[in-house]
């Protein structure tokens, strides 16, 4: 890359919105939105159809496969939601309001606590959300949770959650946050969650 050319980077947000991706993981948004002339180009490319249950056709479901080593594979023919989506701390970064340096850094802290929270859930090559991680892992500990190192490992993945739910309000705010009730990062259901794990260690 050429002075110019990183330059410009910077100058347009690319930088950040390369180092970060979490528009494309199911982090932010349970699906992508697609107008009606887009949704044949979701089909040939086999994208999981939203919503799930047969009804009407609206979008792909996220995280998005076409999202790989930290690149769009389809980027010169992606749909308008993604060509025109701006995320709060993007939006901050190209109004002065916050620094690359900064900005990169809150990308860094939510890219650490997913690979704690996959480390952790042994989820890491799920094509989930991380959100759905955290509830498949959770409903499926069954009488692990009863023995101690069960009960500080639930402990822990909650307080991971607990963080990165904290650290999306630089990306989106919660109301814009598109996720199924059950996926929305809350940050008093994870308190709760937390106290009670507490109480029974």
């Amino acid at each position: 890359m050429t002075e110019h050319d990183q330059s410009s980077s910077e100058t347009d947000g690319g930088e950040l919105c390369q180092a970060c991706g979490l528009c494309c993981q199911g982090v932010l948004h349970e699906y992508v939105a697609l107008e009606a002339d887009e949704l044949e180009w979701a089909e040939r490319l086999e994208l999981p159809r939203y919503p799930r249950d047969g009804t009407s056709f609206k979008g792909f479901s996220q995280p998005c496969a076409l999202h790989q080593n930290g690149k769009c594979t389809a980027y010169a023919q992606r749909p308008g939601a993604c060509s025109f989506y701006q995320c709060e701390l993007l939006g901050a970064y190209l109004q002065n309001q916050i620094t690359m340096d900064d900005s990169l850094s809150i990308v860094a802290d939510a890219r650490q606590l997913i690979d704690t929270i996959q480390t952790k859930a042994g989820s890491a090559a799920s094509h989930q959300s991380i959100w759905q991680q955290i509830t498949d892992y959770i409903d499926g500990q069954g009488a692990g949770r009863e023995t101690v190192a069960g009960r500080h490992a639930h402990l822990e993945l909650l307080m991971a959650e607990q963080q990165l739910a904290y650290l999306c309000r630089h990306f989106e705010s919660l109301e814009d946050i598109q996720l199924e009730p059950q996926h929305r990062p809350g940050m008093a259901t994870a308190r709760l969650a937390i106290q009670s794990a507490r109480q029974k260690s």
